[in-house]
């Protein structure tokens, strides 16, 4: 929120717009300090901040260094320079960590499970695997896609150990699955077993040899990344089609998460950092009175128009959207009350509500088939062949080592 008030501020400053207060926290004031017009405080509640620019308020209008003494496009640029800030700040925050934690993606070992053939072809815990079989291995995903389909015999997985790239000839094994579940693994429809190499894989980085603009293009590319995938949420909420872990959260739910992420290291923090970065700039985008989009919509149409609005009739307007945002704040502050009560962090809610999704997923790919006495009766679900049980057998979670 600093930096996306320092944006309305800067860019204000820019085309002459007095600005009067510049805030950091909310509620009483800690400290004070006066600077040509503006004055700086620090306050009691360290969440949000606000810049007070003058013209915003009814009445003051026509004062000197009001917005709306200035042209339609200082006024347009200066309410779209906080959510522009908050992108500034997301894609630095991104390509420093491309900077110190390097450009190449790879796949981690994190552990090995019982008896696992990688274990003993020599692999090591915080291996980061970048090939198998000379194909490059950026994701989970295509590590299980390129030792899936192989079939008995050895695989050749180059690793990256301490700056050296090693490669080690280890030999797959194969671990049944339900047919449903051959598509996760790139197999034919119906495949009923899988080769694996028996180890718990993480995503990791490590450093390549990239010209220093590959890191900024970096930046830029995951911050358009997050951008899509944050404004893609938005519409499936809209649109009522999010799947269950997608959730909003308050400024408790944000709290925990913070707290986990701090737990897991600097890296995902900073991440964390940059995709709260985006959703502020997103949301402050949104058509909606008092976020700077509604703002931005209602001087658009007067510049259009080459006529103010009734700034009373306007304030009223922004009340109302205000009162909205509160009864929205005090609701999903409700849903991070009842999770904290319950225990849980929103990642762990989040990875429970996938695993049920996707369990719910495979019972509906389940075959159906009509009992033999009748000729043309419903699907039902194929039932246990343990004696004296009628219930549906329950589908297997699937297995996620490799």
């Amino acid at each position: 929120m600093l930096f996306h008030e320092a944006g309305h501020f800067l860019v204000a400053r820019l085309f002459r717009i007095r600005v009067t207060q510049f805030a950091l926290g909310i509620g009483p004031v800690l400290l004070r300090r006066r600077k040509g017009d503006t004055e700086y405080s620090l306050r009691a509640v360290p969440f949000a901040a606000f810049v007070r620019i003058v013209g915003m308020e009814p009445g003051e209008e026509c004062q000197e260094g009001s917005i709306y003494q200035r042209p339609v496009a200082g006024r347009l640029l200066t309410i779209l320079a906080g959510a522009t800030m908050n992108f500034v700040l997301a894609c630095l925050l991104l390509t420093t960590i491309g900077v110190v934690w390097g450009l190449g993606q790879g796949v981690t070992v994190l552990g090995f499970t019982d008896g696992s053939p990688a274990l003993s072809a020599g692999l090591k815990t915080d291996d980061c695997i970048t090939a198998v079989d000379g194909t490059e291995i950026t994701s989970v995903d295509d590590l299980v896609r390129a030792i899936a389909p192989k079939g008995p015999g050895d695989v050749q997985v180059t690793v990256l150990r301490e700056g050296q790239r090693q490669t080690y000839s280890v030999p797959t094994v194969s671990q049944k699955i339900e047919p449903q579940e051959a598509s996760q693994f790139g197999l034919p429809t119906g495949a009923t077993e899988r080769s694996m190499i028996g180890f718990k894989p993480g995503v990791a980085s490590y450093r390549t040899s990239a010209p220093p603009w590959a890191y900024l293009t970096h930046g830029v590319r995951e911050t358009a990344y997050f951008t899509k995938e944050t404004v893609g949420f938005v519409w499936r909420k809209i649109a009522g089609r999010s799947a269950p872990q997608e959730k909003v959260m308050g400024p408790l739910g944000i709290v925990q998460t913070v707290n986990e992420f701090v737990k897991l290291g600097i890296r995902p923090l900073l991440w964390l950092f940059a995709a709260l970065n985006i959703s502020i700039g997103i949301f402050n985008l949104l058509p909606i009175p008092m976020f700077d989009g509604g703002r931005f919509v209602i001087m658009a149409v007067e510049g259009a128009r080459g006529k103010l609005f009734d700034k009373q009739k306007e304030a009223m307007v922004h009340l109302v959207g205000l009162m909205l945002i509160v009864i929205f704040a005090i609701a999903v502050s409700v849903s991070d009350v009842q999770r904290i009560r319950s225990g849980k962090t929103p990642l762990q809610e989040a990875a429970e509500e996938m695993e049920a999704q996707k369990q719910a997923d495979l019972d509906a790919q389940r075959p159906v088939v009509p009992p033999a006495e009748s000729p043309a009766p419903p699907a039902v679900a194929v039932p246990d062949q343990s004696p004296g049980t009628s219930a549906r057998r329950p589908a297997p979670t699937v297995e996620k080592d490799d």
